[in-house]
């Protein structure tokens, strides 16, 4: 009796054992439900890591972009700048020491982004003579093929002692590019304004060394002669981002890439310096 009732008791134990076993292998499986739950919310999370790598790649482009139009500005700033604050009155009769005048075409009007305005864009070229020593230097810049809207902006350079400085502006005028050094690619705006030393923006002939005609609303055509010269200068200059220019580029006419920068004013980058003028005489104004 009592073998009986052990090996019974053995029997019940070996079963509840694989009964709870078995149970237990139950309940650590997934269903097919699950794994397709788990599933879609793998694919929802690589998906949001995607699209936040690619905004992340997207913005670093962006910045990169912006970081080379700067620098590019700044440097041809400051190769403006340094330059034109060392203009010198040549004292001879007649003969040019600055002078700035618009490009024969029409200014690009781009519409800014939000908002009812509209940004005029001009090219303008200059010319201006510094002295270091004995020697005269004649310095000129001006934008190639403006009649797209956009050129490269160009230095005109020559030296020589003061009796051979009479036929300087006609050889900036005359020069080929050629003959010129390339500065700064994608330039859409370029302008220069003189301004007396009042610190009043020249608008009109102060005298027959200081003359200035008023071609455009905001855009002055200005010659100085003799001692004269400007107080004070201020220089603008728009550079369009590089891959923005290659798609002007790769459009077939200028009349075509007129119409496509028109519409992108958001990518034109503007600059802006005042030059006080060292070498300034104020005899010329009275």
């Amino acid at each position: 009796m009592t073998m009986r009732t052990f090996s019974q008791s053995n029997l019940l134990s070996a079963e509840r054992r694989s009964r709870m076993a078995n149970a237990g292998h139950a309940g650590h499986a997934f269903s097919l439900i699950e794994i397709m739950v788990v599933v879609s919310l793998m694919t929802v999370i690589i998906l949001g890591l995607v699209a936040m790598f690619g905004q992340t790649q997207k913005a670093f482009r962006g910045s990169m972009t912006q970081v080379d139009v700067l620098a590019s500005g700044r440097a041809t700033m400051d190769l403006l700048t340094r330059e034109l604050e060392q203009i010198k009155p040549c004292c001879l009769f007649n003969v040019i020491n600055f002078y700035v005048t618009r490009a024969n075409v029409v200014p690009l009007i781009q519409p800014l982004p939000g908002t009812t305005e509209s940004r005029t864009n001009v090219l303008e070229e200059f010319y201006f003579m510094t002295q270091e020593n004995q020697q005269w230097s004649g310095i000129g810049y001006r934008v190639s093929t403006p009649d797209a809207g956009v050129g490269t902006l160009y230095r005109f350079y020559t030296n020589a002692p003061a009796t051979g400085i009479t036929n300087w502006i006609a050889n900036f005028q005359n020069a080929a590019l050629t003959n010129m050094n390339r500065i700064a690619e994608g330039v859409v705006h370029l302008r220069v304004r003189a301004y007396d030393t009042n610190g009043y923006l020249i608008v009109r002939s102060l005298n027959v060394n200081i003359t200035a005609t008023n071609v455009f609303p905001g855009e002055i055509n200005s010659f100085f002669r003799s001692n004269a010269l400007p107080a004070c200068l201020e220089l603008e200059l728009g550079i369009l981002e590089q891959r923005t220019l290659e798609r002007v580029r790769s459009i077939p006419n200028a009349a075509a890439q007129r119409t496509f920068l028109q519409n992108h004013a958001g990518q034109v980058h503007l600059f802006r310096q005042r030059i006080p003028v060292r070498n300034v005489d104020p005899t010329a104004y009275q």
